[in-house]
C-alpha cells in the first residue's frame, strides 16, 4: 500500500508540475512586462521612447481603453510640441535626448504628462507613494488625477487645460 501511495504521489506531481511550471512563466511574464519600467529603461531616441511610453498607458490604463487614445493625446501635446498645424506631433518624451527629465522651465511640471505638484493635488503621493519624476509612476498619477475628477464629476482632463488647444479635451 505504502509503495502504491508513493508511486501517487510521485505520478501526480509528475503530472502537475509542466502545468505549474508553465502557468508560474504565463504570471511572471504578464506581470514583468512594464510594470517594472524605469527612466533608465526609455530610450534617448524620441520615436522608441514614445512607442514604449504608449506601452506604458495601455497598461496603466488597459481598464479604460476608450480613454487610451484622449490620454496619449494629452501626453503628445504636453511634452511632444505641436505639429504646423497646431496639434499633436506624434512625440511624446519623459526623459530628453540628453538624459535630462522633461521639465517645464517656467513651472517645473515634470515628464510625459508634466505633472505640476503646486496644482496637482499633492495628496495622490503621499497616498500612493509615487515619484512623479519616474515614467511609471507619472502615468499612474495621471490615472489617480483622472479617475478623482470622474469621481468627483468632473472634466476628467481639466488638470492638462493649458494645452487644450491642442488635444481639445480641457
Amino acid at each position: 500500500m505504502r509503495l502504491l501511495q508513493r508511486s501517487w504521489r510521485r505520478l501526480r506531481w509528475n503530472y502537475y508540475s509542466p502545468i505549474f511550471a508553465i502557468a508560474l512563466v504565463v504570471m511572471f511574464l504578464a506581470t514583468a512586462a512594464f510594470s517594472e519600467i524605469t527612466n533608465d529603461d526609455l530610450s534617448p531616441d524620441p520615436v522608441e521612447q514614445t512607442e514604449q511610453i504608449i506601452e506604458v498607458v495601455h497598461e496603466v490604463f488597459d481598464d479604460v481603453p476608450h480613454m487610451i487614445p484622449d490620454v496619449i493625446t494629452i501626453l503628445d501635446c504636453e511634452t511632444g510640441g505641436l505639429s504646423a498645424s497646431g496639434g499633436p506631433n506624434g512625440i511624446i518624451l519623459h526623459i530628453k535626448p540628453n538624459g535630462q527629465l522633461e521639465r517645464n522651465s517656467t513651472t517645473g511640471a515634470l515628464g510625459a504628462a508634466q505633472i505640476y505638484s503646486a496644482s496637482h493635488s499633492r495628496h495622490f503621493w503621499a497616498r500612493q507613494e509615487l515619484n512623479e519624476a519616474e515614467i511609471l509612476d507619472n502615468i499612474r498619477y495621471t490615472r489617480a488625477l483622472i479617475d478623482d475628477r470622474i469621481r468627483r464629476g468632473h472634466n476628467p482632463y481639466a488638470d492638462w487645460r493649458a494645452s487644450g488647444s491642442c488635444h481639445g479635451h480641457a
